[in-house]
């Protein structure tokens, strides 16, 4: 059990810590020499402008990479897209 110093050292270091926003990623497919603007099980297309892309959270970018590997065979890189 914490005791009350403990208590306020944490509550202290959880105040001190702000948190930052999650980045948007895109992924660029360099095979087809742009970034992918969606896909399904049948196939994928692309655009050349990464604001047209499909966008996807920075924890949920590489699974979507993976899975364009598994599914099409064809790598993926992640890249931050920078939205105002």
């Amino acid at each position: 059990m914490l005791n009350r110093h403990h208590r306020r050292v944490i509550e202290r270091r959880e105040k001190l810590t702000h948190k930052i926003e999650p980045q948007a990623c895109v992924l660029w497919v360099p095979e087809a020499r742009g970034f992918l603007a969606a896909f399904t099980r049948e196939g994928f297309t692309v655009t050349d402008s990464p604001h047209f892309a499909q966008h996807f959270c920075e924890e949920h970018a590489p699974s979507a990479a993976l899975t364009m590997r598994d599914l099409f065979g064809v790598r993926a890189a992640i890249r931050p897209v920078y939205t105002h």
